[in-house]
């Protein structure tokens, strides 16, 4: 099964910091697919810890 993830826009500039973790998300569903479950967990805490900073940040921002 293919996955796809949307990652914005083709007129969108990407922000080259959400790219570089884009890619540990993606290491982590390889190591998924592997059944390396434990690398796949500590890869998604990584990205996730991320990306919930991240989308804090969009929602203060928007609410200005």
């Amino acid at each position: 099964m293919e996955v796809t993830t949307l990652i914005g826009a083709r007129s969108e500039a990407l922000d080259p910091e959400w790219l570089r973790w884009l890619e540990t998300y993606e290491e982590a569903i390889r190591k998924f697919r592997a059944r390396s479950f434990s690398e796949a967990k500590i890869l998604l805490s990584q990205f996730l810890e991320f990306y919930r900073k991240t989308a804090s940040q969009k929602c203060i921002w928007n609410a200005r």
